[in-house]
């Protein structure tokens, strides 16, 4: 058995326990403050090096080795999502509302057993690791917020690898998945205000229709994926969201809607930001409303450094029950926004008990399975280990 693995093992309860407290206590993106409590009270045992990360929750922490080398990054995310857990019981949310629906715990307790695993290896370590544990994901802000408030700029050199990891429902406990390239889309939000004139319900035409504008944004918006983009690009342009009015039975003067557009290449993105707006306009023209569209850009595609791909596969090949390769998702994760800044590589880690049964992500019945922690444990420190060996 690999040595990462099997130590992994060894403290699997613990780590389980952990991640198990997190569940059960789950914080919302930047308000995760007793979650951060609770890893920074475990990386003080470690006797590492605390990186002030400028943000109020969130915790970074940086081990150095003994001997001379380059710098890896190992990133876990921490925040919970706005899903009520379809379970009670001693192990459920105990929090109204919220949930670990995306596996941010697993995460979370992998990352601390990483921490574990190489601050043992302290003398044998040639290079430093920084341990990132990320506010803010679930919203896809907070890895914009750490290069904001400078975090680059305290660590002791230039990185040369990022890694993290993500739980799959699709894949057993202990399977790990390596993309070759694409593995996550980029996402822009939207928003789209027709303004336009209320009015009686009997006297329509001393009016304009907002909803009869709206209506046809949304059918409008449906062809640019089937009319202009190539088919065989990954695309989601969608309106998520429709509010109007205020009083029932009377018409609006106002309507809002909100969306998003996901593509895993950026030159189909911006073309699908483009031509949403283009249809924003002339449909407002066309029906004689006002119009304002904002485009909020929130991530990049996330693409593995295809350099590291190779070490990616291996540290896999050491740790994993069996490697298996994902295509790529039209999610989105903000690892892609750090990966933009140094070269990164992002694992699928297998969270089923049953992938035929389990639940997807962001689901109510979402549940990771708690033997994948010592494989993701295993598999970051090795991979930190790989690229450190190569320096």
């Amino acid at each position: 058995m690999n040595p990462y693995l099997n130590a992994a093992q060894g403290m699997a309860a613990d780590l389980a326990e952990f991640a198990a407290g997190l569940h059960r206590r789950p914080e919302p993106s930047f308000l995760e403050v007793e979650t951060t409590r609770k890893i920074k009270a475990e990386l003080e045992k470690l006797s590492l090096e605390p990186v002030d990360t400028g943000l109020e929750t969130g915790a970074a922490a940086l081990l150095r080795g003994a001997k001379p080398g380059g710098l890896v990054v190992l990133r876990a995310d921490i925040d919970a999502i706005a899903v009520a857990e379809d379970e009670t019981g001693p192990g459920a949310s105990e929090a109204p509302g919220l949930m670990h629906a995306c596996g941010h715990d697993v995460h979370t307790a992998c990352l601390l057993g990483a921490a574990r695993l190489l601050a043992a290896e302290k003398a044998n370590l040639a290079g430093d690791v920084l341990f990132l544990f990320q506010p803010g994901e679930e919203v896809t802000r907070g890895a914009t917020a750490l290069l904001g408030a400078g975090l680059l700029e305290k660590l002791p050199k230039t990185p040369d690898a990022l890694f993290g990891l993500h739980s799959a429902p699709a894949l057993p406990a202990g399977t790990v998945g390596v993309n070759p390239a694409e593995m996550m889309a980029g996402k822009t939000n939207f928003t789209v205000t027709f303004t336009g004139v209320g009015g009686h319900g009997g006297q329509p035409h001393q009016g304009t229709d907002v909803l009869v504008a709206g209506a046809a944004f949304v059918a409008a918006v449906q062809t640019v994926v089937s009319r202009n983009t190539d088919p065989l690009q990954p695309l989601v342009c969608a309106v998520h969201t429709v509010h109007a009015g205020e009083q029932v039975f009377f018409p609006a003067d106002t309507l809002q809607m909100t969306g998003s557009v996901r593509a895993l290449d950026a030159g189909v993105q911006k073309l699908a930001e483009d031509r949403l707006v283009e249809l924003a306009e002339a449909t407002a023209k066309g029906y004689r409303c006002g119009c304002e569209m904002t485009l909020i850009p929130e991530v990049p595609p996330l693409v593995n450094d295809p350099a590291l791909v190779p070490l990616g596969q291996k540290a896999a090949g050491m740790v994993a029950r069996q490697v298996a390769a994902l295509p790529p998702t039209l999610l989105s994760d903000d690892f892609s926004v750090l990966a933009a800044k140094m070269p990164g590589l992002y694992y699928w880690l297998g969270t089923a008990k049953d992938p035929a049964t389990a639940a997807p992500l962001h689901h109510r019945d979402f549940s990771a399975d708690p033997q994948a922690i010592p494989y993701g444990s295993a598999l970051l420190a090795q991979s930190a280990v790989l690229v450190l060996a190569e320096d």
